[in-house]
């Protein structure tokens, strides 16, 4: 019943660790030891990406490392996206799928770029291109999320 007054903040359904910054923002993160954190605002209004079957995202994730991976779905109502990681995380000249496959829903928030398909020389390995993985070396680098 209590939870019937209560507003969400999007952005915020996969993590763990809330703590209060003022009366309309909290500091985010995954767990509470996390050094990767994010201020959720009350009323923030997020606008989700466009995107199609066919395109993939660098998105920051597990706290010290960038993950290039599918988006395979999109859940409204909390602006999270299913995504479908390659293996190993970036900076690297070449991602594989693995085996079972690696799935995760990742906040709006999280997803630093939407990238093109990567090439595939072989059936099992992709590749993106050395500027690609400097760009998003350079946007990592300089990724907060406010």
């Amino acid at each position: 019943m209590r939870y019937q007054t209560v507003d969400t903040i999007k952005g915020t359904r996969s993590n763990h660790s809330f703590v209060p910054i003022n009366e309309t923002q909290l500091l985010v993160s995954r767990v509470s030891d996390s050094i990767t954190t994010f201020i959720a605002t009350l009323g923030n209004k997020t606008l989700p990406l466009t995107f199609q079957n066919e395109e993939y995202a660098a998105c920051c994730t597990y706290g010290i490392n960038w993950w290039i991976g599918k988006i395979v779905e999109y859940y409204d109502e909390y602006s999270d996206y299913k995504i479908m990681f390659m293996h190993p995380h970036g900076p690297n000249a070449s991602y594989t799928w693995p085996k079972p496959l690696d799935v995760c829903w990742i906040p709006y928030e999280h997803i630093m770029k939407i990238l093109s398909a990567p090439s595939t020389n072989t059936r099992r390995t992709d590749k993106i291109t050395p500027e690609e993985n400097n760009c998003i070396e350079l946007l990592f680098k300089n990724f907060k999320v406010d």
